[in-house]
């Protein structure tokens, strides 16, 4: 299905079209090449699938995984398949056509100089301060996937890392924890700045990965930081370069999860159960004293934690009954029944997000029947979908919770009112989910 652009001067599509299940743009001048550059970048994802298995296999033998790696890595090939991947998920108007694509990938060795423009975004913190969030441009999101996936086939995470999985796998480990083995004593530890705790020496010598690949695609050496995508003055200017491992990469959070697989206790303590999820760490014991054991073993294990610096702090300790924040989520025992709800932190993101998709959504609709564009209508059901799908994520990830109504009923009317009020038709949603869109089970993991 093709969709007219909207007819604006200059630097606009004539066209978009879907393609590698996503909507591309197609620029005057690309029609004719269209099919052949279809084409091209097909051979190159069916080209980087065989060389990506051929290239895990070799990763797993400790010798060749440095070689094998590089030999993925400089695929130009493979790296225009990854930015098809990076592609798919930028927003419509942010997209590049499938021309741009093969460009960019001529444009920059990966390797040896991926000077693609970056910015950085502050995004608050429950504390009060900020974090630096960087937004890379598709070759360098290209350049870490190729990176992640190297990464998962050199090691497996270690049975108390969720990770991977979701917030409800974590919680639901802390409850058998503790109604099947009685361990209601708690602690939560966390290491403190961990992304930019991490260190390019010390990455080099510890990733089985080319030292070029650490430097250019891991810790974005040589991105050129173009600052805050906010104006001055409305929020802190950070500096122009992270430090560690930048947040916003698609590398980093497997970087982290790989440095925590490696987690060595010197000993066991009997009666006593750990939950990592990200950078936290949960404690289950019998026992303040198998507790305050664990704790001390823990945080002497997170040191020595390889690829950086790592310093943990004790955020809590406490019991099941007195109650105890993980994940997002209140547990405490009442009167003997275990209960788990959401917490007000949790919930008041949820509406913070909501609201903004709604209101985004609700303006592209009003834009669009105000201009009669049929472009902005096409941007506004796709943000609509954005916001279906995170709801519909959240509840399958707080099913477990005891959910008062309302949530329900508060989600169920943002998404009913859209709906009604702009004739959103089946029809339309079917024509404009593609992976910008999300997935419903893509959402509601931490929420702090």
């Amino acid at each position: 299905m093709n969709i007219q652009a909207s007819t604006k001067p200059q630097a606009k599509p004539v066209k978009y079209v879907k393609c590698f299940g996503h909507y591309v743009p197609v620029y005057a001048g690309e029609e004719e090449h269209l099919e052949k550059d279809i084409q091209t970048l097909a051979k190159a994802r069916k080209f980087e699938k065989k060389l990506l298995k051929k290239s895990e296999l070799e990763f797993t033998a400790d010798k060749q995984a440095k070689k094998a790696a590089r030999h993925y890595l400089r695929s130009k090939r493979c790296l225009r398949a990854k930015i098809i991947k990076a592609n798919a998920r930028r927003p419509l108007n942010d997209r590049m056509s499938l021309r741009q694509i093969i460009e960019q990938s001529m444009k920059y060795d990966v390797l040896k100089n991926l000077n693609e423009p970056a910015t950085i975004s502050p995004l608050p913190k429950s504390d009060g301060g900020f974090r630096q969030i960087c937004n890379f441009g598709p070759v360098a999101r290209g350049a870490q996937r190729m990176v992640l996936k190297l990464l998962r086939a050199a090691y497996k995470p270690v049975p108390f890392q969720f990770t991977r999985l979701s917030v409800k796998d974590a919680i639901q480990t802390a409850l058998k924890a503790i109604t099947e083995e009685g361990l209601h004593e708690v602690a939560e530890i966390d290491i403190k700045g961990h992304f930019p705790s991490f260190a390019a020496g010390d990455l080099i010598n510890a990733l089985p990965l080319p030292k070029a690949a650490v430097e250019q695609i891991v810790m974005a050496e040589n991105a050129n930081w173009i600052g805050p995508s906010v104006p001055n003055g409305l929020l802190p200017v950070f500096s122009q370069t992270p430090t560690g491992i930048p947040q916003g990469s698609a590398a980093s959070s497997e970087v982290a999860i790989w440095s925590v697989s490696h987690l060595k206790m010197p000993i066991t303590v009997n009666g006593s159960v750990i939950v990592n999820f990200a950078d936290n760490f949960f404690v289950f014991a019998n026992s303040k004293f198998a507790l305050d054991a664990t704790c001390n073993l823990l945080r002497s294990a997170i040191a020595g934690l390889p690829g950086g610096l790592f310093h943990s702090v004790l955020k809590l300790t406490g019991t099941v009954e007195t109650g105890f924040p993980m994940l997002g989520c209140w547990i405490a025992q009442e009167d003997g029944q275990l209960t788990v709800w959401p917490t007000e932190a949790n919930l008041d993101r949820l509406n913070d997000t909501v609201d903004d998709l709604f209101h985004k959504a609700a303006t592209l609709f009003e834009a669009a029947e105000a201009e009669k564009c049929e472009m902005l209508r096409f941007q506004a059901v796709q943000s609509y979908l954005r916001l279906r799908n995170f709801c519909q994520g959240w509840l399958t990830a707080y099913a477990f919770c005891d959910l008062d109504p309302c949530i329900k009923e508060h989600l169920s009317w943002h998404i009913e009112n859209l709906t009604c009020f702009y004739y959103i038709t089946d029809a339309e949603v079917k024509a404009a989910t593609d992976a910008s869109v999300g997935k419903p089970d893509a959402y509601g993991h931490h929420a702090s």
